[in-house]
């Protein structure tokens, strides 16, 4: 950590890893007071909670505590025993976050979901706090819009009685945040990613509480203060001469330290996912072994829409997802309380529907002490490939393969402690993502490749619309129709075949927006122009006008010109033209053929470049 340059009331310095971001956490926990505010500003992954977590964990003398980022629950507070007590009234005010609070921004819905029972929950600590009974507020508004957060949570108290540590300050609201109060510590850190190399901070004081700290620590280039050893409290011996038992988190992380071991095998491990249109829920032993598991499926909810609608698929997790877990753990004989840890996806996927899952996984982790383990969805789509368990057994029913057919390559096997053979390259086809991703390690990713617009998955979905098929997703029984046609009927345009950008032709990426677009050019006949259809609704309006002119029926005439020169017979025709191919079955066949094998063909050529 070094300085770079230093303005007045402002100090830089450059982090490099996440250890760096937690340690100065941990410093401005030894030196802040009641009534403090510190401003957390940089974008998402800036490491704004990585020094939060150094923050409490530091100021609370617990090493193990869980510090999730609080985004979906707008509000964490902290405690330790003699702070629940000494405060009664919580800051947050879950009474005025009601549905129907929730939806009074209606231009941005996806950032005002209902908070849930138990949001702004206190979190209690197991150590002691450094200033005894003071409250630590942790809160991001990021997903409200802005100033709405002075409904939920009675701020103006909090600046004078707790410690407010705030991401995302911006969506405070001019009320709640001018250019000079309240007097805080602003934080501010650039860069983005999980490995937090390179970060840039700039610490800037706002009124005279941190100014004169500021300068202190501009004056040495650095902050300067010490972490001196935490002293923990004697524990009370056991009356009836047993063993005290471990702290449930401390036993927990126990289990990590001997990976590979008989402890790692025995991990149980609860997976939560709800990142677009299924709620799922499974228990996983350390060793591969999937012990349980439920899905509960939305694919009814979404099909008349023709794709996911979010705040749909967001009410069906809603709905679905105690049950969803309970079943699960139902099934693999486990009680909440016996698991080592939670992991649930927090992206990438639809906002609306990642909440209700990180909402359930984070109350399980606090109902009874268990580690969050936050996933990124590709990353999980990578690995999980290589659990043991998923290692497919021979198929009886099916024909071994014939002499002159080029055996299959057996799977490499995993290393020692059950890692995956890295490096790899995986082939990534999920959904609305289509990449090609060299693993290294966990965490440990390059993206050699990506789509530019839509998806394989896209383009099947899309393509499946197009031949009249309704079902969602559309893959599967397009991939039946294509069984019974003749993938050389057509010819489609390769993707990036035709453009002059070497770069792109020549590169890993993906494209299918063009392969889409042929598609439809074969289902739908020669479209005209809006100008060309206007023109013909008025000359068959102007038609029928003369037509009941001659017949003496002004009053048909009058009616079939408005119904010309409207809308309605333009929508029509285009409607008319648009449809899906119809009885053909045959040429729906030979289309869903050929395309499947261009879209394959595809991604075949690229992946093995």
């Amino acid at each position: 950590r070094h300085r770079r340059r230093g303005r007045e009331n402002m100090l830089e310095l450059s982090l490099g890893s996440v250890d760096e971001t937690s340690h100065l956490g941990a410093q401005l926990a030894e030196v802040v007071e009641q009534g403090d505010v510190i401003f957390l500003l940089g974008e998402l992954g800036a490491g704004k909670t990585a020094l939060s977590r150094g923050f409490l964990r530091r100021f609370f003398g617990d090493a193990e505590l869980e510090v999730p980022s609080p985004s979906y629950l707008i509000c964490l507070s902290y405690t330790d025993e003699k702070g629940e007590s000494a405060r009664d009234a919580p800051a947050f005010d879950s009474s005025v976050a009601t549905p129907a609070d929730a939806d009074a921004d209606a231009s941005r819905p996806e950032l005002a979901p209902a908070p849930p029972p138990g949001a702004g929950r206190v979190l209690r600590t197991g150590g002691c706090a450094r200033i005894p009974g003071m409250r630590v507020l942790h809160i991001d508004p990021y997903r409200l819009p802005q100033g709405k957060v002075a409904a939920l949570i009675d701020l103006p108290t909090a600046f004078q009685h707790d410690i407010c540590l705030i991401e995302w300050p911006q969506r405070l609201g001019s009320e709640l945040c001018t250019p000079d109060a309240p007097q805080r510590l602003e934080v501010s850190l650039g860069g983005m990613g999980p490995q937090a190399v390179g970060r840039s901070v700039t610490i800037r004081a706002v009124g005279p509480r941190w100014a004169s700290l500021v300068a202190i620590w501009q004056a040495a280039g650095r902050v300067t203060v010490d972490l001196p050893e935490i002293l923990q409290p004697p524990s009370s011996p056991p009356t009836d001469g047993a063993a005290a038992p471990a702290a449930p988190l401390e036993a927990r992380r126990a289990a990590y330290a001997a990976v590979g071991g008989a402890a790692a095998r025995e991990m149980l491990v609860l997976g939560i996912e709800s990142s677009c249109d299924d709620t799922g829920a499974t228990v996983v032993r350390g060793d591969g072994v999937v012990l349980g598991e439920c899905l509960a499926s939305q694919a009814g909810v979404h099909e008349q829409w023709g794709g996911v609608v979010p705040r749909l698929a967001q009410e069906a997790h809603r709905a679905a997802i105690d049950a969803t877990v309970d079943e699960a753990l139902r099934r693999a004989g486990v009680a909440p309380s016996a698991l080592s840890a939670v992991a649930v996806t927090v992206g990438p996927g639809l906002s609306l529907c990642l909440e209700i899952g990180v909402r359930k996984a984070l109350c399980l982790c606090q109902d009874h002490q268990l580690p969050l383990v936050r996933v990124h969805h590709m990353e999980a789509h990578a690995l999980v490939t290589w659990l043991p368990s998923t290692e497919a057994a021979p198929d009886p029913s099916v024909a071994p393969a014939a002499a002159e057919e080029e055996p299959a390559l057996p799977r490499p096997a995993l290393r020692p402690g059950g890692l995956p053979p890295f490096p790899f390259l995986t082939l990534l086809v999920s959904g609305g993502h289509n990449m090609l991703v060299l693993t290294r390690g966990v965490g440990q990713h390059t993206v050699l490749g990506a789509t530019l617009d839509d998806s394989i998955g896209e383009a099947f979905d899309k393509t499946a619309r197009l031949l009249g098929i309704d079902a969602i997703p559309g893959g599967p029984p397009l991939e039946r129709l294509a069984a019974g046609g003749h993938a050389m009927a057509h010819t489609l345009p390769k993707p990036l075949t035709r453009t002059k950008d070497d770069r792109l032709r020549f590169s890993c990426d993906f494209s299918y927006a063009g392969l889409k677009s042929a598609v439809r050019t074969l289902i739908e006949p020669q479209q005209p122009t809006k100008k060309q259809r206007k023109a013909a609704a008025r000359e068959a309006a102007q038609a029928a006008v003369a037509a009941a002119a001659a017949a003496g029926d002004a009053v048909a005439g009058s009616c079939a010109e408005d119904a010309g020169e409207g809308d309605g017979a333009e929508d029509a025709a285009s409607a008319s033209a648009a449809a899906p191919v119809g009885g053909d079955v045959q040429r729906r066949a030979d289309i869903a053929a050929a395309f499947q094998r261009v879209a394959v063909e595809h991604l075949i050529e690229r992946t093995e470049r």
